[in-house]
């Protein structure tokens, strides 16, 4: 009996105990206006731009994505998230995968519900490792 006692005493107070709480991330930078080029690291660099100015309803996010020699580049994963930093999680659409489209253009459709300051965070991937973040601040 005092042996189930253990047993059980054990697994709650493992069950209990504090996780360890993984290091924060750091900010993502703010990236300058559309078109410019935006460092990454091993020599690679984006530019991006929108569709259409930014307004209700979807708007497409594209990103170019050069290598080292200046040659374009579909190396890499990216992955993107919209909110509104001033209602932070309300109008969250998590994480989507930017798609590929033929010219190898790394494409995004941004939904905006409603005016208002929004961001862009896009995180870069090298096989399951994040690389960089950067951050698109914008207002419609």
């Amino acid at each position: 009996m005092s042996l189930h006692l253990l047993v059980l005493w054990t697994a709650v107070a493992a069950s209990g105990a504090p996780a360890a709480k993984p290091a924060p991330e750091p900010a993502p930078i703010t990236l300058p206006g559309e078109g410019r080029n935006c460092k990454l690291p091993d020599g690679m660099h984006f530019t991006y731009r929108f569709a259409s100015r930014p307004q209700l309803g979807t708007v497409v996010l594209k990103v170019q994505l050069y290598g080292p020699d200046g040659t374009r580049s579909t190396a890499l994963k990216l992955l993107g998230r919209t909110d509104m930093p001033q209602m932070r999680k309300e109008h969250d659409f998590g994480e989507q995968p930017f798609k590929l489209n033929r010219k190898g253009d790394y494409l995004l459709p941004v939904e905006l519900v409603m005016p208002g300051d929004w961001e862009v965070v896009m995180s870069f991937f090298k096989g399951s490792r994040r690389i960089y973040r950067g951050k698109i601040d914008f207002k419609i």
